[in-house]
């Protein structure tokens, strides 16, 4: 889960996004395809405008977009 707040422009990430780790895409049985899920969100996220990233562990970013593309 993340948290936006569009009038500052953060994302609270938890660990959707992390930027030096990565994140746990495991198998959920209700799901058919965890990958082409969290691939799916993230291109939801990558819309958004943001200015400051909160992630769950380590460090935070400013530069959401450039991060996402590297």
């Amino acid at each position: 889960m993340c948290l936006y707040e569009p009038a500052k422009k953060i994302l609270v990430s938890g660990d959707h996004i992390l930027f030096d780790i990565t994140p746990n895409i495991t198998f959920w049985p209700n799901l058919k395809n965890s990958l082409k899920a969290y691939l799916s969100s993230l291109e939801k996220v990558f819309s958004l405008q943001v200015d400051l990233v909160l992630p769950g562990h380590r460090n935070i970013c400013n530069n959401l977009n450039k991060e996402l593309l590297n």
